[in-house]
């Protein structure tokens, strides 16, 4: 019986830490997300508190429009699907902005899920899915993606190429499933970095699907001195494409898995212990 109080503060603890996350950060916030359309002009935190959805077009769902702004979704959904194949509007937006926070947002059909422009971001922890062309954008420099998922991406139609993460960024432990085009000879792109310097590390790449004469890209690197570590990219079937691509100098790939693609790894410049099947 002495043990009884010591398990029950131990309940009591792991509650206090664990349940009332979500509740917390909406007590904290700035403001909330209601309705879409939306600007943000205030710096703070703005958050959701259910999912919300537009059929708009064009621009952004949630415009970003001013520095240091935190987005965090709880979990809830900002849905494009509504506008249609043909859309060209964008889930998240910032145009020129510094230290954007993305986190735990599932968004879902957009051209791009989100796009930002700037310095300094993170996207971390978010879901997106069933966005036409891109998954999460990046440009400018400083940026940090983390431990994202990035399924069914592609669709948009007469599109040349489809990207799961792209842009100029560390990006860590994200898992990037299924991305396609329709468009005749399209290529495809699981994740892609142009930040020289950049870290591209723990991610998972899985399910392209190229068209025609088009290619598969798990990893491509367009910039110099990249590192391209523990990285595991796989078809289901061999494709014509490559697992690691790279046109930047001192590329650095390491420990490293590529499956069922014809080329393996292409123009790292220093490499050693990665797998090819």
């Amino acid at each position: 019986m002495r043990f009884l109080p010591a398990l029950l503060l131990l309940s009591v603890l792991y509650c206090a830490l664990a349940a009332p996350a979500r509740a917390e950060t909406i007590a904290t916030c700035t403001g909330t997300i209601d309705q879409l359309p939306a600007t943000i002009d205030t710096q703070g935190t703005w958050c959701l508190d259910h999912d919300v959805s537009t059929a708009i077009t064009g621009g952004g769902a949630i415009t970003i429009a001013t520095n240091n702004v935190t987005i965090d979704c709880n979990g809830f959904k900002v849905g494009g699907l509504a506008a249609g194949e043909t859309s060209q509007a964008i889930g998240i937006l910032a145009v020129d902005q510094h230290n954007v926070t993305i986190r735990n947002c599932g968004v879902r059909g957009f051209h791009r899920g989100i796009a930002l422009g700037g310095g300094g971001h993170l996207v971390q922890g978010n879901r997106l899915d069933q966005n036409l062309s891109i998954g999460i954008a990046m440009f400018g420099d400083g940026h940090h993606v983390q431990d994202n998922r990035v399924f069914d991406t592609g669709g948009a139609p007469a599109a040349p190429s489809s990207y799961g993460i792209t842009g100029s960024a560390d990006m860590i432990g994200n898992t990037v499933d299924g991305v396609f085009a329709t468009a005749t000879d399209a290529t495809v792109y699981g994740i892609v970095t142009f930040e020289s310097g950049s870290e591209v590390r723990g991610n998972r790449v899985r399910n392209l699907a190229p068209q025609g004469a088009g290619q598969a890209y798990g990893l491509f690197a367009g910039a110099d001195y990249v590192t391209l570590r523990g990285n595991t990219l796989s078809l289901v079937v061999e494709t014509a494409g490559k697992g690691i691509h790279s046109t930047g100098a001192d590329t650095f790939c390491t420990d490293n898995v590529a499956i069922r693609f014809d080329v393996a790894y292409s123009f790292c410049t220093h490499g050693f212990s990665n797998v090819s099947l």
